[in-house]
């Protein structure tokens, strides 16, 4: 271990490394206090600080009763355009949406632009929180156009909006333009994610595109970094 930090950090540093390079994989259980206080020869209330930095940072869960396990983070493919049930389909997960709000309402001139409607159309403006085993992971605002889905419903909008318009609607989907950025979350989001406001998350912008090449839906969602990864997976091309 490094010697430049608090004791804490620099074990927090260590385990997070052997969790980075496989040595505890995935819903391993780490040693316990006494293991780790003997092995580091450190006492166990640093111990018990640096599996607590850990869990915050979203690497350690803490089961009570049973142990503290490397967490599983949910992985997101870039390359792949799925709604949030096709991500969680057939991954050992409860998870659900909750609509904070749903609304009609007149467009942003810059959403306006991005759907290409004029300000004057009307648009649903809608607030979910994505939800993984009781914890919630992402928050989507999505702004769609009234004249494309003149049916879309409270009740439409608790389920996928992709099945929606795939099934219900007969309209492919084509792709999806997105912007990654890191933010410090408002007091809003902050609250959502139970983080402090000086905790960095990131914020997707998306605009959905139709075979039709017509904008369907504007998307900001923003992610709980501790609770996810993307992956990117990148080709070389031959000549």
């Amino acid at each position: 271990m490094k010697q430049n930090n608090p004791k804490y950090i620099q074990l927090a540093n260590d385990l997070k490394e052997k969790i980075d390079k496989k040595t505890y994989n995935t819903g391993d259980t780490i040693p316990t206090e006494s293991v780790l206080s003997a092995q580091y020869s450190v006492s166990r209330i640093t111990v018990r600080k640096a599996v607590a930095k850990l869990i915050d940072e979203g690497y350690l869960e803490s089961v009570q009763g049973s142990g503290t396990y490397v967490k599983e983070k949910i992985v997101h493919d870039l390359f792949e355009l799925k709604s949030f049930g096709e991500e969680m389909d057939g991954k050992d997960r409860v998870f659900s949406s909750e609509i904070l709000q749903y609304e009609i309402q007149k467009p942003s001139k810059e959403i306006a632009q991005k759907l290409q409607i004029s300000e004057q159309d009307r648009i649903y403006y809608i607030r979910r929180s994505r939800i993984v085993n009781n914890s919630i992971f992402a928050v989507e605002d999505t702004f769609m156009p009234l004249s494309l889905f003149p049916d879309l419903t409270y009740e439409i909008m608790q389920g996928s909006k992709y099945d929606y318009i795939e099934k219900q609607k007969g309209i492919r989907i084509k792709s999806s333009q997105q912007e990654f950025t890191p933010i410090l979350p408002n007091e809003a989001i902050a609250a959502l994610f139970q983080i402090p406001t000086n905790k960095p998350i990131l914020e997707i912008k998306s605009i959905g595109i139709l075979e039709t090449n017509i904008p369907f839906e504007v998307s900001n969602i923003y992610y709980k970094s501790s609770e996810y990864k993307f992956t990117i997976t990148s080709q070389r091309k031959h000549k």
